[in-house]
């Protein structure tokens, strides 16, 4: 049992002045303290919403920079467990072509899926064909997350009926309609800035999708971290943990409060994908005013 003075995190709220004792990774009890230290700030483990991992190496890498959960796209169910305590949220695959939606689904909760992700690129993925992905998922209790890039593939999404989009348009203006729609229908957003500067073919292109964060944002969007982390066998590598630092900076800039970034690598992410948060970091600093020492990890309880 160890007791800290600090300011303390729950991924929520935010409690100044906290003493808090942590018993086996959790903390047991929190109350005001007598004699804060400014410099001691404690929250929960951090979660990447969107990876792609191919081995218990990237998830020991993960861990080291504070991350303890991920939402990946093609681990099975038994992989999942063998990587515990970290927590790892699989969709069991990843469909692009298939007309057979509903069986994509069935056969993708039965191997242990805990959400669906769907690739929307060229002509894979008729409407009709997601609208009965998002009825067949939602039938069984689980959501659709869509990779989307353009306004035209976002658009069809929110219009089939998807939970979470993945990645932000960078070319095109986005129309305040459609952020306001998503806010309506209360759809995530997973920007993955880390990995859209990698497809940036000019300084305009980043500063356009940051934008479009900004809007939703504003708008009431739920925005929650993800990185697009994988070893650059099928796209620009994105490396393993730090790179969740890097999102954190990026929405930073687009205009989140880093409070609300803090929450969108923790809560919000617990929330939107059903697990609950695992661990606890022990940070230097003060990551809800400056979110670049993030990364100041002292310690961590898992």
């Amino acid at each position: 049992m160890e007791t800290y003075n600090c300011t303390y995190f729950d991924g929520e709220k935010l409690t100044e002045n906290a003493s808090v004792t942590i018993e086996n990774g959790v903390a047991v009890s929190v109350s005001e303290s007598n004699s804060p230290d400014g410099n001691c700030f404690i929250m929960p483990g951090l979660a990447d919403t969107h990876v792609h991992i191919s081995s218990k190496a990237q998830i020991e890498t993960m861990m080291k920079y504070g991350v303890t959960a991920a939402c990946d796209v093609a681990s099975s169910a038994d992989f999942a467990e063998q990587v515990r305590p970290f927590t790892l949220i699989c969709s069991a695959g990843m469909t692009m072509g298939t007309l057979n939606g509903r069986g994509y689904v069935r056969d993708a909760a039965a191997s242990g899926a805990k959400y669906i992700k769907v690739l929307i690129m060229g002509p894979f993925m008729p409407k009709p064909v997601l609208r009965s992905i998002c009825e067949e998922a939602h039938e069984l209790g689980l959501k659709v997350a869509v990779h989307a890039t353009t306004v035209k593939a976002q658009k069809m999404s929110v219009e089939a009926g998807a939970d979470i989009l993945i990645h932000i348009p960078m070319e095109e203006h986005y129309p305040q309609s459609l952020a306001e729609e998503i806010a309506e229908k209360e759809i995530v957003n997973i920007p993955t800035l880390v990995m859209m500067e990698n497809f940036c073919r000019k300084p305009s292109d980043i500063y356009n999708a940051m934008m479009t964060v900004k809007m939703l944002y504003d708008c009431g969007v739920t925005i929650l971290t993800g990185t697009d982390a994988n070893p650059g066998s099928f796209a620009p590598a994105v490396s393993f943990g730090d790179s969740l630092h890097r999102e954190m900076r990026l929405l930073v800039q687009a205009g989140l409060t880093p409070v609300d970034v803090l929450a969108g690598a923790t809560k919000k992410a617990a929330d939107v994908f059903g697990f609950q948060m695992q661990g606890l970091l022990l940070v230097s600093g003060r990551p809800d005013r400056d979110i670049s020492v993030s990364g100041n990890i002292q310690k961590m309880w898992i």
